[in-house]
C-alpha cells in the first residue's frame, strides 16, 4: 500500500521528493498511534487522524513535522483512500460515499491536484488573459528537474514569470515554503526575469496567510466551482 500511494501522488503531480516525504510521514504517525496506518481501509478513521494531526489537533505539534509535511501527508492518503474506495477495495468489495464526504467534494470541488490542474487550463484564457502556459519540455523555460517541479508555470508578454502551486483542499505554511522554492529555482535559473507565485486553494488556512506577509512575491487565491446543467431529453 505504501508503493501504491507513493505512485498515487506521482499520478497527481506531486514530486518524486514529496511522495517519498508524504510515505515517510505516514510511517511517523504510525508509530504515534501503534497501528500500520497504511491497513487503515475505514475513511472514518482515517478521517480521524485528519484531525488529530491538524493544526488545532490533539496531535498538532506532530502535525506540524516536516515543515507540515507529516499534517498534509495523512490529508493526501486520505484523498488516496476515498479513490480506492470510490472504485473498490483490496476484497474488491464496493463502496459509497457518506454523506459527510459527499458535502466535503462539494466544498472543495475537486479531490485531487489533477482534476484542479485540468480546470485551470481549460480556462486559461479567462483566468490568466495576459499569460500563456510554459510546456515542460519548452527547452528555453524548462522547469522540471530532479528536484523542483513546478505544478503551473506561465509567462506573459513582458516575459515575467508565474509559477502556480496547486491545493486541491486546504493549504497550509508547507505550501508557502514549496513555492518559495520554486521561486528561488526560477530566480536562480532566469536573474533578469521578474517573478511572482499564486497559491490556488480550496481553502487558505491562517498561518498561510501571515506567512504570506512577508513577501508581495508570493498571492493567495482560492477558487469556486461552477456547475452547469446541459439538456439531454
Amino acid at each position: 500500500m505504501k508503493e501504491q500511494f507513493k505512485e498515487w501522488l506521482i499520478d497527481n503531480d506531486y514530486t518524486a521528493n514529496t511522495s517519498v516525504s508524504y510515505a515517510y510521514a505516514i510511517g511517523r504517525i504510525s508509530e504515534n498511534e501503534g497501528v500500520d496506518v497504511y491497513s487503515l481501509n475505514d475513511l472514518l478513521a482515517i478521517d480521524r487522524l485528519v484531525k488529530l494531526y491538524d493544526t488545532d489537533g490533539e496531535f498538532a505539534e506532530i502535525g506540524y513535522g516536516g515543515s507540515g509535511s507529516v499534517r498534509c501527508s495523512i490529508r493526501a492518503f486520505y484523498e488516496f483512500k476515498k479513490e480506492s474506495h470510490n472504485k473498490y477495495d483490496d476484497d474488491n468489495i464496493s463502496y459509497e460515499l457518506t454523506d459527510d464526504e459527499m458535502a466535503e467534494q462539494i466544498v472543495h470541488g475537486y479531490s485531487y491536484k489533477g482534476n484542479l490542474r485540468k480546470s485551470i487550463l481549460e480556462d486559461m484564457p479567462k483566468l490568466f488573459p495576459n499569460y500563456q502556459l510554459l510546456s515542460r519540455n519548452d527547452r528555453k523555460y524548462e522547469y522540471s528537474n530532479d528536484d523542483i517541479s513546478i505544478d503551473i508555470l506561465l509567462v506573459n508578454n513582458n516575459g515575467d514569470l508565474l509559477a502556480v502551486k496547486l491545493e486541491p483542499g486546504a493549504a497550509g505554511v508547507n505550501a508557502f515554503g514549496e513555492l518559495a522554492t520554486y521561486i528561488g529555482f526560477l530566480t536562480e535559473k532566469y536573474p533578469d526575469k521578474n517573478i511572482k507565485g499564486y497559491i490556488i486553494a480550496g481553502e487558505i488556512e491562517p498561518e498561510l496567510k501571515l506567512a504570506s506577509k512577508i513577501s508581495n512575491m508570493i498571492s493567495l487565491k482560492t477558487y469556486k466551482m461552477n456547475l452547469e446543467l446541459e439538456g439531454v431529453l
